[in-house]
């Protein structure tokens, strides 16, 4: 069988779509599971699974049939085949097939015999992983009436996964958005409390933006968010961290494992290069002509007692207190929150 092995570039696109689909989030998705389901049913087969690759290994994201949490390697060579090679694989007995006959999927506890799998494309056309169904019996159906079925339940899954990216996305910035952020800061909240490691928040807003709409219009507005965005985008790019659009004008970030200092330099960087972007505000109440700012709030729990005695909603709303604190301090800078897990009234501070 022809092998290609995957470039770095192609890792990266592909890396970039999983990230953009929420994939790579840990989030429970029940329209890909009914999926899975089905396809298993249809095509009278007991097991069927989607898997993405990340990192040279498949994670698999739904399955029916077995739980394949408790058994990662039990399929994801036979998986990773159908991703590394862009092409759909059918096997109609494994067992009697020389590349497969002595593979843990075959000779383990899953005892497969019949195998057919075909790539998962992202909307960017990049492959992010494989639909795969699996029988204990091999299979006798026709190969192309075989291929066509499967082909129809990956375009099911291709559309699911469009639907999750537009419910979980901003549609100005493609960034993520406050839904995301609300599910997102839960789930690192629970990792960080069972880990006991520091978290930080972000916020960010534009400075007085309202005038920018007023006085140049919306789509000039619009315009100004979007650089904005990219700006943040490029600047956080840390595998785990989360960038969502707020509100109208502001931006949150959720940073695992940062501690305040790391945390404050991060927006501060970002705060620097806005202001070095140097674009246009109209409308500006302190006059023409001058460039778009930022004020930066941040706040962080990094230790045990404050994990303890704060909750994902309180560490927001001290960054947003911060983000007031740097409004009222001027603008155009940030302003960290001091954390104590004994006193909930401390004030923000630089």
């Amino acid at each position: 069988m022809k092998q290609h092995n995957v470039d770095s570039l192609d890792q990266e696109i592909q890396h970039a779509a999983l990230e953009r689909l929420g994939l790579l989030q840990g989030q429970k998705d029940y329209n890909l599971d009914r999926i899975v389901r089905l396809a298993a049913m249809s095509m009278d087969c007991h097991l069927a699974a989607f898997s993405v690759s990340e990192k040279g290994q498949q994670v698999y994201i739904a399955a029916h049939g077995a739980d394949l949490d408790d058994q990662p390697d039990a399929l994801s060579a036979i998986c990773h085949t159908v991703f590394s090679t862009k092409e759909p694989l059918m096997v109609k007995d494994l067992a009697s097939d020389a590349q497969w006959q002595s593979h843990a999927a075959v000779t383990g506890s899953l005892r497969l015999r019949g195998y057919a799998g075909m790539p998962v494309y992202a909307a960017t056309k990049a492959v992010i992983g494989t639909l795969c169904v699996a029988s204990h019996r091999p299979i006798h159906a026709d190969p192309t009436a075989t291929q066509a079925m499967l082909n129809d339940f990956v375009r099911l899954i291709e559309d699911s996964l469009m639907m999750r990216r537009a419910a979980v996305r901003d549609g100005l910035t493609g960034l993520f958005n406050r839904r995301f952020f609300q599910d997102q800061i839960a789930t690192e909240w629970r990792r960080a409390m069972r880990l006991q490691l520091p978290i930080s928040i972000v916020l960010l807003d534009i400075d007085h933006f309202k005038t920018i709409n007023d006085s140049a219009g919306h789509p000039a507005g619009d315009r100004v968010i979007c650089r904005i965005a990219q700006i943040i985008e490029k600047r956080v790019r840390r595998a785990g961290d989360t960038v969502c659009r707020f509100g109208g004008e502001e931006f949150a970030m959720i940073l695992p494992s940062t501690d305040q200092a790391s945390g404050s330099l991060l927006g501060e960087s970002i705060r620097r290069e806005i202001e070095a972007a140097a674009i246009s505000h109209p409308g500006h109440p302190e006059g023409e002509p001058r460039t778009v700012t930022v004020s930066v709030g941040v706040a962080t729990v990094c230790t045990k007692a404050d994990l303890i005695n704060y909750s994902a909603d309180d560490i927001v709303a001290k960054a947003d207190d911060a983000l007031y604190v740097a409004k009222n301090a001027g603008r155009n800078c940030l302003r960290v929150a001091d954390i104590y897990a004994e006193d909930n009234a401390k004030p923000a501070t630089e």
